[in-house]
């Protein structure tokens, strides 16, 4: 088995699931809208930071004032991972190229990914003027602040752009610029395109090579091949991290009244 063009086959679908991810971002109106302002509401020791520090710094997830806001996208894409995992083991097809197997590796990468991993997010608003966001900020005196939406994607692009410093590596470190999303039909429906993107990536890149079932169970299991191994692993880190791309911006549908 040629290893080394499997892995440059794995490569190759990688780089061409960033136009997937693309249409997917259209798709679910999840861009935001570049020619208008957003508003990020604060208190006056954030206005204060902000104009000391001349940066909006991000706050980890783990201490937002609901920290399972990211533990419910991760329940909501593992719930969708265990449906399919049932669904396409009848089928007899993935059953032999092991996408069953592929997809509970996705599951697991993705659960790890998420409990190594910091997330750090900083919110902005449609609406200038907003109950919702007043409740939480204006109890004693907030402010509504008014920030360019194209400057604030242009300064996430030289965040991904800048090679070094605060910015380690583009991997572990990449910025994203997006609406959040409520809805959870939605939700669903986009992890599922996700989902079958790489189901159907798997099974072609699988079936490219002439793994049968045999070879894929004796080869994949055999701890001396960690070559073979590996690729299958970095397959389901490159779906599980394509994924969590879109964890920050899932949010419970009881909060669609922010619209952040």
């Amino acid at each position: 088995m040629d290893i080394m063009a499997l892995r440059n086959d794995l490569k190759e679908i990688c780089d061409k699931n960033e136009a997937i991810v693309g249409e997917i971002y259209q798709k679910y109106d999840l861009i935001p809208n570049l020619t208008v302002s957003l508003y990020h509401y604060t208190k006056i020791q954030g206005v204060r930071g902000i104009l000391d520090a001349g940066a909006i710094w991000a706050t980890s997830v783990d201490y937002l004032n609901d920290a399972s806001e990211l533990d419910y996208a991760v329940w909501l894409i593992e719930e969708l991972i265990e449906e399919l995992i049932h669904k396409e083991i009848k089928s007899r097809g993935v059953e032999e190229f092991g996408v069953r197997d592929q997809l509970s590796r996705i599951r697991y990468e993705l659960v790890e990914h998420r409990s190594r991993s910091n997330y750090f997010v900083t919110c902005f608003c449609d609406e200038d003027d907003l109950l919702s966001q007043w409740r939480a900020y204006g109890q004693n005196g907030g402010f509504s602040l008014a920030f360019s939406a194209d400057k604030l994607e242009s300064s996430v692009q030289r965040l991904n752009d800048h090679d070094g410093g605060v910015i380690d590596t583009k991997e572990e470190r990449s910025c994203h610029f997006g609406k959040m999303l409520y809805d959870k039909s939605k939700q669903r429906g986009l992890v599922e395109s996700v989902l079958k993107s790489c189901i159907q990536d798997y099974s072609t890149w699988i079936a490219k090579h002439s793994i049968n079932k045999d070879q894929l169970n004796n080869e994949l299991y055999d701890k001396k091949d960690s070559d073979f191994r590996e690729l299958f692993n970095g397959f389901a880190q490159y779906w599980a991290k394509t994924l969590l791309r879109f964890v920050t911006l899932f949010k419970h549908p009881a909060f669609t009244r922010e619209q952040e």
